[in-house]
């Protein structure tokens, strides 16, 4: 695909990809996300500084191309499952942050929000177990069935600050978030039974 004087080649699949478009129609950069299964980005969103934020979902392996650098996040599921990413770029198209949540099972994230303090909110669906952030800190959301809304804050750092999950034995997803100034979340989608 050409986008402005850049050229992306798919590595399989369909991959994502998160583009800056200037104020007059000019490509600022292009950075593709994706590896050898389909691979979706699902929302966008600024910082106040210029960074980004970008989150969806991959399959497999995917490599998170930056302007200058690259990052690859594997999968916790084979390659019939998906996860969540969630990577954050400056102004640049520079990577400042790359990482995944998601279980064994279907994963996905389909809102995100910044947050002038640099925090980011990310809700979409999850099945199974999900896991979110790292170590001590890392919270497990067990899904009641089907796929079930999960809503999650990370601090500027990639720390993650809380996670949440609703649902019932039916399909459940969030599909949009946004951020009040105080942090509170609002997520919106869609439920079944």
């Amino acid at each position: 695909a050409i986008f402005g004087g850049a050229s992306l080649l798919s590595r399989g699949g369909r991959d994502a990809f998160v583009a800056r478009i200037d104020a007059r129609g000019a490509f600022t950069f292009v950075n593709p996300i994706g590896g050898n299964g389909d691979d979706v980005a699902a929302a966008v969103a600024t910082f106040p500084d210029g960074s980004i934020l970008v989150a969806g979902t991959f399959r497999g392996e995917a490599q998170v191309g930056g302007t200058t650098t690259g990052e690859s996040l594997t999968a916790q599921g084979g390659a019939d499952d998906s996860d969540i990413f969630v990577v954050r770029y400056n102004h640049k198209g520079d990577i400042e942050l790359a990482a995944r949540a998601g279980g064994d099972s279907l994963d996905g994230a389909r809102g995100a929000a910044a947050l002038g303090d640099g925090s980011v909110i990310v809700a979409g669906f999850f099945s199974g177990t999900a896991r979110f952030g790292l170590g001590a800190g890392a919270v497990e959301l067990t899904a009641a069935g089907g796929t079930d809304v999960f809503a999650a804050r990370y601090d500027a750092r990639g720390v993650l600050q809380h996670a949440v999950s609703a649902g019932g034995a039916a399909d459940d997803e969030a599909a949009a978030a946004a951020a009040f100034p105080d942090g509170t979340m609002l997520v919106a989608g869609l439920f079944s039974g």
